[in-house]
């Protein structure tokens, strides 16, 4: 998993919750950044904010948690949750995980 960013996904429901990047740097050590969103499925819309960012030690994360984008988007696609997802951007579940990390700094600094 060295060299990649996992991706996690926190929600009690859908329309509102966080998503945590974690970008290995190849030492001991992962770069956490943490955003929480809101979805409008009504008004097609989204918000994004940015909430954190801190470096962690690599024995200090649950990795069973996070999963590789691939993985990450095939558990959402033709879910009852897709349609969510896509609000963000009609490619959201094709894109890996540093096009999604990328894509929320981006929108967290629109806001």
């Amino acid at each position: 998993m060295q060299d990649s960013i996992l991706i996690k996904h926190s929600c009690k429901i859908v329309e509102h919750g966080f998503f945590t990047f974690y970008t290995f740097d190849g030492n001991d050590s992962i770069i956490k950044n943490v955003f929480g969103y809101s979805l409008n499925l009504k008004k097609q819309t989204f918000v994004v904010a940015f909430l954190e960012s801190d470096t962690i030690q690599t024995d200090s994360m649950d990795i069973n948690a996070c999963y590789k984008g691939e993985e990450w988007n095939k558990k959402r696609i033709g879910t009852s949750v897709e349609k969510y997802f896509l609000l963000f951007h009609p490619d959201f579940l094709k894109w890996n995980n540093a096009q999604k990390l990328d894509f929320f700094i981006r929108s967290s600094k629109e806001e």
